[in-house]
């Protein structure tokens, strides 16, 4: 059985309990993993995904498999390392960034692009640009008007309004890619 398995490890009394919540949602019907650190011996541990799935046809039969993921979860602890780090590094620039999806919504922006529009971050993400620019005349992002092709309508120079205090800034605006 599964428990006589996880016994081999050192940390079982850790993973039996997750293993028990994977094997309720088996018999609820569903396929489930989770990803766990596995104390091998005394000389470290790895990352193991332990998979359930029920057998169809077989009620209360289990199909389990245990896998080493290690490098894929060490891969993305450093991933996710090296992206905290390139974020410390953009959120302490005196240089504002901004990035925008397609459409023409926030997707991110640093301190300093908050702080120049006199609002927070949590503020500007998910808004659309337009929301923060004056516009003179028609409106030049053909976003509004259905076309993906925002970049290329995006001027050099941009005058954004904060909608709350209603001060504006005028950016040069170069973009990186």
């Amino acid at each position: 059985t599964i428990d006589d398995f996880i016994l081999v490890f050192n940390n079982y009394n850790k993973i039996m309990p997750l293993v028990k919540n994977l094997q309720a949602t088996v018999e609820c019907g569903k396929a489930c993993h989770i990803d766990t650190p596995i104390v091998l011996d005394v000389n470290g541990s790895a990352y193991w995904r332990i998979s359930a799935a029920p057998v169809e046809g077989f009620r209360g039969y289990t199909v389990w498999s245990i896998t080493d993921v290690t490098m894929s979860c060490e891969s993305s602890d450093l991933l996710e390392s090296n992206s905290t780090f390139l974020l410390d590094i953009v959120n302490s620039s005196t240089e504002a960034f901004f990035s925008l999806n397609e459409t023409g919504s926030f997707i991110f922006c640093n301190t300093s692009f908050a702080k120049m529009l006199g609002t927070s971050i949590a503020y500007i993400v998910d808004k659309d640009l337009k929301d923060f620019v004056v516009q003179h005349g028609s409106d030049p992002f053909p976003v509004a008007n259905g076309s993906n092709k925002l970049m290329q309508s995006v001027p050099s120079r941009i005058i954004f309004k904060n909608p709350e205090t209603g001060n504006s800034y005028e950016l040069m605006i170069k973009q990186i890619f």
